[in-house]
């Protein structure tokens, strides 16, 4: 059974009737070491949780040998590759109620010297209603199991010559620092001879965890979310004040620009109204220069009109004057058609010696711009 990768710390316990005891280790060059133990009460109505540190790290159980079953075996070798398939059904006969209530592990100890090609072993097994309630116990004290083993069988399998289930039991005298060092061989081997950590239990360990990173990775996600939230909304409010600012201040410089106007909705639209404007006007003055157009009022006011006034704008030019009569300013205006479009007479009315005072307004041709 393959251990997990305990990276930089682990713990192990040791479970000893309703207590067990805490082995810390930390993971050294050689190996990992043993940095400190403790002790839990789990019949303590307030029970002394273990710390996050902790918690996290890959855990492995120890179970007293008096929690599991054992049977010596023997198997042929054909089996040896699938051994924990087969268990259930060699131990039908040999369990109390039904087989598949059970999980099994096993240990090979040595191979038969008859020469029949079979090896032996030590079947260990336990029921699953009894190891689904200790791994809910654990959860209460913030411990999720990765392996659960028997460290003492190792012991006893290096120190007894066992041949009768009589033989293990859990063996008496084995100090804190011995039984550290065995909780560690489990940690610094690749492989751990017994892990009953698989299948159904595995599942619920590895998911317990998995709820563990779960709820840790949503309130770290709900956590950036909230800030981003924060800090879009102040990022959104500051602009929207400079957004405001910067209308307020454009606004401000139009009055100032535009004095004369009263009715102001839209500053930036306006003021692109007003450049187009004069960029028009300019394509007329670069095209007509103002002589031209007094050019062209001359040639039409045959020496009987007097102009006082002529005013651009754009393209329209407006002319006020005096004509020797009403008639010679029927003629100037009809003249001025030959070199304007859109001729009025905005306004006429009698001056000084019998003159006649007017005004005329005209555009610049398209073919003259």
């Amino acid at each position: 059974m393959e251990l997990y990768d305990f990276q930089k710390k682990a713990l192990a316990l040791r479970v000893i009737g309703h207590e067990a005891e805490l082995y810390f280790y930390k993971k050294a060059p050689s190996g990992y070491v043993l940095s400190s133990t403790d002790k839990i009460d789990f019949k303590n109505a307030a029970p002394k949780k273990i710390s996050d540190t902790f918690s996290s790290a890959k855990t492995l159980v120890s179970l007293p040998m008096d929690f599991f079953h054992f049977r010596l075996i023997e198997l042929p070798f054909s089996d040896r590759d699938k051994v924990l398939l087969t268990l259930p059904y060699i131990m039908d006969a040999m369990v109390l109620g039904r087989s598949d209530s059970y999980t099994y592990d096993y240990i090979i100890t040595s191979n038969s010297e008859d020469g029949s090609k079979k090896f032996k072993a030590v079947c260990i097994y336990v029921e699953k209603e009894r190891l689904k309630q200790l791994i809910k116990t654990l959860r209460n004290f913030n411990i999720s199991p990765h392996v659960i083993t028997c460290a003492s069988i190792s012991h006893v399998l290096q120190n007894t010559d066992f041949q009768t289930p009589g033989s293990f039991t859990e063996p008496s005298g084995i100090d804190t620092e011995t039984m550290g060092k065995l909780l560690s061989e489990q940690f610094n081997q690749k492989y751990s001879q017994i892990n009953f950590c698989r299948g159904e239990f595995k599942l619920s360990t590895i998911s317990e965890l998995s709820k563990k990173q779960f709820s840790a990775g949503i309130t770290f996600l709900l956590l950036s979310a909230l800030l981003i939230t924060v800090y879009s909304g102040i990022k959104i409010h500051l602009i929207n004040k400079r957004i405001k600012t910067v209308q307020s201040q454009f606004e401000s410089t139009y009055r100032e620009m535009f004095k004369s106007e009263t009715k102001i909705v839209d500053p930036y639209a306006q003021l692109q109204g007003k450049v187009k404007q004069m960029r028009d006007t300019r394509k007329i003055y670069d095209s007509l220069s103002p002589l031209d157009v007094l050019l062209l009022v001359s040639k039409s006011s045959f020496g009987k009109v007097t102009l006082t006034e002529t005013e651009m704008e754009g393209s329209g030019v407006t002319l006020r004057g005096e004509a020797e009569s009403l008639s010679f300013l029927n003629t100037f205006t009809e003249a001025l058609k030959e070199g304007f479009s859109d001729v009025k007479l905005v306004e006429s009315k009698p001056g000084l010696d019998s003159k006649v005072k007017f005004m005329v307004s005209v555009k610049i041709s398209s073919q003259k711009e």
